[in-house]
C-alpha cells in the first residue's frame, strides 16, 4: 500500500490568530462556523472507498481552535471524521472520550444496540490510529477510530495538541474488511502536515473566513446542521463544535476550560 509522505510543516493557523485576539472567556464572540468548499478543506482522503466522493465538509474556528468535520456516504462505505487542532500557543486539546463513548456521540450509532469486537491500529504517517469494530443493531459492520499527537511540551498535564476521531461502516449487507480499516484509515491526511501545501494553493481557510458579521445567519445555520445532524439524518455529531480547547499555565492547571 502506498502511503503518502510526512511532511514536517506547520498547519498554518496564523492568520485565524492574528485576525481574532481575545480572551477564551468570550465563547461566541469570535467562533465562526462555516460550510467548505473542497480545496479549502485541511482534510484530505486518499483510501480506495472514498477515491471521487466529496464528502460534505463543515469548519467552526474561534481564536483559540480549528475543527472540521468531514461526511461520506458511498457505495462501499460511509464514513465520518472530525479533526481538531489547538490554534495557539499554551492552549492543548482536552479530549474527553475513550473509544467506545466516542463511538455512541455520533447520531448513526446513538440509542442503538453495539456488539463489541475486536481492536487494533494502523499505521499513519500523521501518528498511529487506534481502532475497534463493533457492530450496530441490524447488522451494519463498523469501526470507531481516535488518535491523537503533538503535545505541547509545557503543557504540565501533557494533552495533544491535536485528534482526530471518527467512525466508518461499511454498506448495508457487507462486511467492513481489513483491508477497507487499514486503506481508509492509513489515507487520511491533513493538508500542511501530511502533505505539502502547494505555491498555488489558496491561503488557509481560516484566514479567509471573514468577520463573523459577515457570515449570514442562514449559512451559519446551514453548515450546523450538516456537522451537527440529527438522529433523522443519521449523521453529524450533536456536540458540535466540541470546543475541546483549554488553555494552561507553564506553572500548571488550567486558566479556562
Amino acid at each position: 500500500m502506498a502511503l503518502f509522505p510526512l511532511r514536517k510543516l506547520t498547519v498554518p493557523l496564523l492568520g485565524l490568530t492574528l485576525a481574532l485576539g481575545g480572551c477564551a472567556g468570550s465563547a461566541g464572540q469570535y467562533d465562526k462556523v462555516v460550510e467548505l468548499a473542497p480545496e479549502n478543506s485541511l482534510l484530505r482522503f486518499y483510501g480506495k472507498a472514498q477515491t471521487g466522493i466529496q464528502p460534505l465538509r463543515v469548519a467552526f474556528a474561534d481564536p483559540w481552535e480549528y475543527e472540521e468535520y468531514a461526511g461520506f456516504r458511498g457505495q462501499e462505505m460511509r464514513l465520518e471524521v472530525f479533526y481538531v487542532t489547538k490554534a495557539r500557543v499554551q492552549t492543548a486539546v482536552q479530549y474527553p472520550y475513550a473509544l467506545r463513548n466516542m463511538v455512541g456521540t455520533w447520531n448513526h450509532n446513538a440509542g442503538k444496540s453495539i456488539s463489541w469486537g475486536e481492536s487494533g491500529d494502523v499505521y499513519n504517517p500523521i501518528s498511529r490510529i487506534g481502532y475497534q469494530r463493533y457492530t450496530l443493531a441490524g447488522n451494519a459492520s463498523c469501526a470507531g477510530f481516535q488518535t491523537e499527537w503533538d503535545y505541547p511540551a509545557d503543557d504540565p498535564d501533557n494533552r495533544p495538541g491535536q485528534v482526530m476521531f471518527g467512525y466508518l461502516c461499511a454498506a448495508p449487507g457487507l462486511k467492513l474488511s481489513d483491508a477497507a480499516i487499514d486503506d481508509t484509515l492509513a489515507n487520511i491526511g491533513i493538508r500542511g502536515i501530511s502533505e505539502r501545501i502547494r505555491r498555488n494553493d489558496p491561503k488557509q481557510l481560516a484566514s479567509n473566513f471573514g468577520e463573523r458579521s459577515q457570515l449570514s445567519a442562514s449559512s451559519r445555520s446551514a453548515a450546523l446542521a450538516i456537522a451537527k445532524g440529527s438522529s433523522t439524518s443519521a449523521s453529524g455529531n450533536v456536540n458540535f463544535p466540541f470546543e475541546f480547547v483549554v488553555t494552561y499555565s507553564v506553572t500548571g492547571g488550567d486558566l479556562t476550560n
